[in-house]
């Protein structure tokens, strides 16, 4: 069977009794969202709105975008993956390293793969390095902002000037945002009315700790694309509990994820100080999660303890030794440093 290469494999292997492999909002699942999943059950008997008309409204409005702006998917990489076979780019221009689905779906629709090594002396940061690997025969730009695993923003005047790029060249950018709601930096969905070439992915799934629902969306501005991508999938892609709980986290997001983003703003200085004092090289993210180092191999001692973090060695331009974890309750992130501790030092 093939690896899993992502986090939250907590099927397989010694049991978990914290996931610090998946990078969801340490807050967890919303009350409002288990409340839509268990209230009223038999709604569900029935087939869910193939438009999700009510879930596109409330995603434009959370966003400030118009309703046909929004197509919602089953999770983010349901657009993904369609947006690779609708479009069917010749060749793919991809960081290294980043999300390895973009380059699983692109080498599915018969792309070409081309890489732009991100430099670990700049962090792992995007730079105007990138600009010139935008060539005229590039037909799909894909950019991770805050990046997995890294967590390292692309900086707004930066996105532009790529942006600016793209609709020079007629090449299509696309840009995940998934994480960006935990980074305090501007959506470039302001960016969405300038450019035609734009379109920008995002997603519940981390946003409100809502992975096993699948609901994701993409936004742009082109709703010729939209049009074809929605043609391209089934039709009920969005199940109706997906979408009663996303029209549930969207009622009260503003409160909720302020408290997320005062966990994480708490947490993360706390965990890179214990990490670097433990040995690990920590590495700069503005996401929920941090990016490091180790000098031991980690992944199975942790998972002998109940532990799980996210190995990142089948990340394209990284290899043994590199780990994501995603910050938790400072509860949870006590038992992972003392874990740490003693695997390190016995």
């Amino acid at each position: 069977m093939q690896r899993y290469e992502h986090g939250g494999n907590i099927y397989t292997g010694a049991p978990v009794k914290i996931d610090f492999s998946s990078n969801l909002n340490p807050l967890g699942m919303p009350g409002e969202v288990k409340q839509a999943l268990t209230e009223n059950p038999s709604r569900f008997e029935k087939y869910p709105d193939p438009d999700c008309a009510d879930l596109r409204r409330a995603i434009a409005s959370y966003h400030g975008l118009d309703p046909e702006d929004i197509l919602p998917g089953n999770g983010a990489d349901d657009m993904i993956y369609r947006l690779c076979t609708v479009l069917r780019p010749k060749k793919v221009l991809l960081t290294a390293p980043s999300f390895s689905e973009y380059a699983k779906a692109a080498l599915i629709s018969g792309a070409e793969l081309k890489y732009h090594t991100l430099s670990e002396a700049d962090g792992f940061a995007v730079t105007d390095a990138l600009l010139p690997d935008i060539t005229e025969d590039v037909d799909l730009v894909w950019l991770c902002t805050p990046n997995n695993p890294t967590g390292r923003t692309v900086p707004l005047p930066l996105l532009r000037r790529v942006a600016d790029r793209c609709e020079d060249l007629g090449i299509r950018l696309v840009i995940d945002e998934c994480f960006s709601c935990f980074a305090g930096q501007p959506s470039c969905t302001s960016l969405l009315p300038e450019y035609r070439c734009l379109s920008v992915l995002d997603a519940f799934t981390k946003r409100f700790a809502m992975a096993g629902l699948r609901l994701g969306y993409l936004m742009s501005r082109d709703h010729d694309l939209l049009r074809r991508l929605r043609e391209g999938g089934p039709c009920w892609n969005v199940s109706g509990p997906a979408q009663a709980c996303g029209l549930a986290a969207l009622r009260d997001a503003g409160p909720y994820m302020e408290k997320a983003r005062r966990i994480i703003a708490a947490e993360a200085p706390w965990l890179r100080e214990n990490l670097t004092s433990l040995g690990m090289k920590v590495y700069p993210s503005e996401a929920n999660y941090l990016f490091f180092r180790s000098p031991v191999p980690l992944l199975e001692p942790l998972r002998e303890k109940g532990l799980l973090i996210r190995s990142c060695d089948n990340y394209p331009g990284l290899s043994e030794g590199y780990y994501r974890i995603c910050i938790h309750t400072h509860e949870k992130n006590e038992i992972l440093v003392d874990a740490l501790r003693e695997v390190l030092h016995g």
